[in-house]
């Protein structure tokens, strides 16, 4: 297993820092080792105007002066945390994080990409985005989004997967049943009834704008039955872990944002489509609202092919 940290030498970093060496300790095994890659990109050659062909990494004194400069940051905020942990090689590249990072996942093969929350406020997210934004809508492999409240991988922490049925949300689920595997971690399976405005039908019933009217009560129940067919397929897994499973009516962003802080959870899982961030912007995207909102460590799967 290979676990990619980007660190920009912020607070938020840190947070990555901390859950992704923390992720990496715990699905260490001997016949799938853990190897952590800590990536910094510098961005000044992305903004100023270089001489000639030369960018700022090409000099060797520049690349030791940044090499020990990201040696001691985690040194210095991190040193007793790190102890005893895995070692990790450092990955210097120059240009937009955005960019930068999915082809360092792609160049290692990775399977987790683990950032911080994005530090900007919201006129900067709208103006420019972030780099957590801007990862977010197409993963390039799992990709952790580290809160500050931090996810104790070593505790049996509590996890929450948002599911639809589709193909995006049995990849998260997939994902989330291999995380409480690894981590001995408790297992909550959500599904959000949507949209929750009431419509006044015939005779006093109260339907659900979905297609055709259908009553509420006759909606959830048939999604009652899709968990069951979709937790059947997986129950010898299951059967290991401590889990349950809930169908709510709502919006689903707030409703899995509420649960979550509802729920005491430690991270929430959910799928990604691949949509572009101008999709999300007309359309809405239940994973952007969530990275938006997160109250907890996010984990998205990539887009599924």
């Amino acid at each position: 297993m290979k676990i990619v940290i980007g660190t920009d030498l912020s607070e938020n970093s840190l947070d990555a820092a901390r859950q992704g060496f923390a992720m990496a300790e715990r699905m260490h095994r001997e016949d799938d080792p853990a190897e952590v890659y800590v990536a910094y990109v510098e961005g000044q050659g992305t903004w100023y105007p270089q001489v000639g062909t030369t960018t700022i990494l090409d000099d060797p004194d520049n690349r030791r002066r940044m090499e020990a400069q990201v040696h001691e940051f985690l040194e210095e905020h991190l040193g007793e945390e790190l102890e005893g942990k895995l070692d990790y090689e450092l990955i210097l590249e120059e240009g937009r994080a955005s960019k930068k990072l999915p082809e360092i996942v792609d160049r290692l093969a990775a399977d987790w990409l683990v950032v911080g929350q994005s530090g900007q406020g919201a006129l900067a997210r709208l103006v420019a985005g972030s780099t957590v934004e801007k990862l977010s809508h197409r993963p390039p492999c799992n990709l952790a989004i580290a809160h500050s409240n931090g996810v104790d991988w070593a505790s049996r922490p509590t996890i929450l997967v948002g599911i639809d049925f589709s193909e995006a949300s049995e990849k998260a689920l997939n994902l989330a049943i291999d995380l409480a595997e690894q981590a001995s971690a408790r297992l909550h399976i959500l599904h959000v009834v949507y949209p929750p405005g009431p419509i006044a039908l015939p005779d006093g019933l109260v339907g659900y704008a979905g297609g055709e009217y259908q009553e509420v009560s006759a909606v959830r129940e048939r999604a009652r039955g899709e968990m069951e067919v979709l937790v059947d397929k997986r129950q010898t897994r299951l059967d290991d872990i401590d889990w349950t499973s809930e169908v709510v009516t709502g919006y689903p962003t707030r409703e899995i944002v509420g649960y979550a802080e509802d729920n005491d959870i430690d991270a929430i899982v959910v799928g990604t489509v691949g949509r572009s961030a101008m999709d999300d912007f007309l359309l809405g995207s239940v994973a952007s609202g969530v990275v938006k909102h997160m109250p907890c460590t996010v984990l998205l799967t990539p887009p599924a092919h």
